[in-house]
C-alpha cells in the first residue's frame, strides 16, 4: 500500500465505519458516487470484517469477493446460510498456513450443495507464490466484463439508488429517534409510530 499511495493514478480513501451495517460506513454510497464521478477505471472498496448477514456490499458492486483465512472451522458453517450466498469470487488468503487445503475442501462442499452455472470461483493466494495473485486478477477481469454485460447501467443505477434511499432513511430514522424525548416511549406504540413519521416529514421538508 505504501508503494503504490504516491502513484498519481491510484486514489485511497479511508473511512470510519462508525455506527455501520454490513461492514460499510453509512455515508459509503455517497462517497462512491463522488469518486465515480472522477471516471476511475476500476474502484475497489474493502468492507470491515463482516459476520454471517453482512451483505449490503452485494448491492454496491459489481464483482463481490470473499476473503477468507485458513482454518475457518465452526465459522465456516455459521457463513453458511448467509454471507457465502453472495459473493462472486471466494479467495483463501494466505494460503501458505496450514488449514489451507481443508478450508478449501469445506468451501468446496458448500458449493457443491448448491452447484449451478452462478457458484462462485474459489482461488488460494499465497505470499510465497505470485501465480495465485496474477490468477485473481485475470479472474476478476473476466467477472467484471461479465457484471457489465448482464447488467445495463440503468439498471445498475436503480439498484444502487434503492440502497442509497435506504441507507439515508435509516440514518434519519436512527438520529430521529436520538432527539425525541424519553417521555415519548411512554405512549401507546401508535402514538410513537406517529409522532416518529411526523418527526421525519419535518426533517425531509427542512425544518430541522
Amino acid at each position: 500500500m505504501e508503494d503504490l499511495a504516491d502513484d498519481p493514478r491510484l486514489y485511497i480513501r479511508s473511512l470510519p465505519s462508525g455506527r455501520a451495517h454490513d461492514g460499510l460506513g453509512d455515508n459509503l454510497p455517497e462517497v462512491l458516487a463522488a469518486v465515480d464521478g472522477f471516471n476511475f477505471t476500476e474502484i475497489i472498496l474493502e468492507t470491515v470484517g463482516v459476520g454471517q448477514t453482512g451483505y449490503g456490499v452485494r448491492q454496491l458492486v459489481d464483482v463481490e469477493v470473499l476473503v477468507v483465512m485458513p482454518g475457518l472451522g465452526d465459522s465456516l458453517q455459521a457463513m453458511k446460510a448467509g454471507i457465502l450466498e453472495t459473493p462472486d469470487v471466494i479467495v483463501i488468503n494466505k494460503a501458505e498456513l496450514p488449514g489451507a487445503e481443508l478450508t478449501m475442501a469445506e468451501l468446496r462442499s458448500v458449493m457443491a450443495t448448491r452447484a449451478s452455472a452462478d457458484s462462485p470461483q474459489l482461488l488460494t493466494v499465497s505470499k510465497d507464490d505470485d501465480n495465485g495473485v496474477r490468477r485473481l486478477s485475470e479472474v476478476l477481469d473476466a467477472e467484471l466484463e461479465r457484471a457489465r454485460q448482464r447488467t445495463d447501467e440503468s439498471t445498475w443505477r436503480r439498484r444502487v439508488n434503492r440502497y442509497r434511499t435506504q441507507s439515508l432513511v435509516s440514518r434519519e430514522l436512527a438520529e430521529t429517534l436520538a432527539e425525541l424525548p424519553e417521555a415519548t416511549f411512554d405512549r401507546p406504540l401508535e402514538q410513537i409510530y406517529r409522532d416518529v413519521i411526523a418527526h421525519l416529514a419535518r426533517a425531509v421538508g427542512g425544518e430541522r
